[in-house]
């Protein structure tokens, strides 16, 4: 049987390259992969950094003033700003109740049973949820985005709002699937997707999407 000394070649080469190949970025690709959340404490430094990030954002010169008549409450009225808030402090209350509580009592079943790259899903949806409100926070650095705004800057801003409420959303689905899960805790998250779903996603959204429309 005669093979040509172009495929030869070709073989040659590439038996070459495949010894040549650094494993080492396999490996670097692998550990990142599977990195324990819960070990390393993942969500506790991105919670803190989300606080950093935020003081940061609104404490700028342009940025600082109350949290009730903050320019990105978008005009709500500043006493409707001040029953939202209640709701607020109520559902992230109710958002880490739920984290602690799952995390001391794992589901038997569901989604948030499930385990991707050495971790369970609800420490990878808490990760994400933490990365979307640092998204969000740093996308309100953007030049004049309420004075004058633009598709562009709107849609940097509530994109990472929409992907949060896909998580708390996909967190209350597996909740309801999870046998051994409490009703109180089912009710605090709940309390967490009044927030981020119906006040953020939607109310939020909605109304800086309608201003970039209609206003400018």
């Amino acid at each position: 049987m005669m093979v040509s000394v172009g495929v030869l070649d070709y073989y040659t080469k590439l038996c070459t390259k495949i010894k040549n190949f650094n494993y080492k970025y396999i490996y670097v690709y692998i550990y990142i992969y599977m990195i324990s959340i819960q070990k390393y404490k993942i969500n506790e430094i991105t919670f803190l950094l989300f606080i950093l990030t935020a003081y940061y954002v609104f404490n700028k010169k342009e940025n600082k003033s109350s949290y009730i008549t903050s320019k990105f409450w978008l005009g709500i009225s500043p006493e409707i700003v001040k029953k939202i808030s209640i709701i607020q402090i109520i559902g992230y209350i109710g958002g880490l109740y739920w984290y602690i509580n799952i995390k001391n009592n794992p589901p038997y079943n569901g989604i948030l049973n499930y385990t991707i790259f050495n971790n369970k899903i609800y420490d990878i949806l808490v990760f994400l949820f933490l990365i979307g409100y640092i998204l969000w926070t740093l996308s309100l650095l953007q030049p004049k985005l309420i004075e004058k705004k633009t598709l562009t800057k709107s849609l940097f801003s509530t994109v990472p709002v929409f992907i949060i409420a896909i998580i708390t959303i996909l967190a209350l689905i597996g909740s309801f699937e999870a046998t051994n899960i409490s009703s109180f805790t089912l009710f605090c998250i709940m309390l967490l997707n009044i927030n981020t779903v119906l006040i953020d996603a939607i109310v939020w959204n909605y109304i800086l999407l309608k201003q970039t429309f209609y206003i400018n």
